[in-house]
């Protein structure tokens, strides 16, 4: 037979990054964590163009343990004196059907360039 994954789960969520100086990157990581008794893949991790920025990732090309855990940073660097709003979409395996079965899970990153 076949089961179905739980999703992952992320920490924190929403990613704040709460004032920054505008032009300068700050950089914070979100803990990916797998809830499942199997090993859960991750194809990728992505942000659509602007404030923020994968910095580094060491889900995406991955499997991580039953209970594990991986980390994607992200850094923000505010172009003006507003808030920026946008989302980090993780595409993993944990969808069910036929191969590829992917799911993708959205964190919301906010901040606020000074």
């Amino acid at each position: 037979g076949t089961g179905s994954l739980i999703a992952p789960t992320f920490s924190p969520k929403p990613l704040a990054f709460g004032w920054a100086a505008v032009g300068f990157p700050k950089t914070l990581p979100i803990t990916v964590a797998n809830p499942n008794a199997v090993s859960l893949g991750f194809i990728s991790a992505t942000i659509p163009a602007g404030a923020y920025t994968v910095a580094g990732d060491s889900c995406s090309g991955n499997s991580t343990i039953a209970g594990g855990t991986c980390t994607i940073s992200v850094t923000f660097t505010p172009t003006a004196k507003s808030a920026f709003i946008a989302t980090l979409s993780v595409v993993d395996d944990a969808g069910t059907g036929a191969p590829p079965a992917t799911t993708t899970q959205v964190v919301s990153l906010t901040g606020t360039g000074n």
